[in-house]
């Protein structure tokens, strides 16, 4: 059985993940170009951000879940998230880049 706390924890997670990943970032990204910012160094810096402020936190918070289930599905429903613009071609250009499938690459 779900724990109605977990859906409460992902669900405020699910919201921020998704405020920071096509709002604030994309207002970062508008302000760091408009002062001269190459495009895909903001892009980089994006990526950093959502990786710092939506990963970390998500991972420092995990312990808080009773069960797997509930964040493993959130994982699940934040790549369809992503997946998409990238299958229509109309990418978050904040953030994504055409010849990187790889929202999260470390190599």
């Amino acid at each position: 059985m779900i724990a109605a706390t977990d859906l409460i924890y992902a669900a405020a997670l699910l919201g921020w993940i998704m405020l920071l990943s096509s709002l604030i970032t994309k207002r970062l990204y508008g302000l760091w170009t408009s002062r001269g910012m190459a495009p895909m160094r903001a892009v980089y810096f994006n990526r950093k951000v959502i990786h710092i402020l939506a990963g970390g936190l998500v991972a420092l918070l995990l312990p808080l879940f009773s069960s797997w289930v509930v964040p493993v599905s959130m994982a699940l429903l934040l790549s369809l998230f992503l997946y998409i613009p990238r299958r229509i071609g109309k990418l978050m250009y904040w953030f994504q880049t055409p010849d990187n499938a790889y929202e999260i690459h470390f190599l």
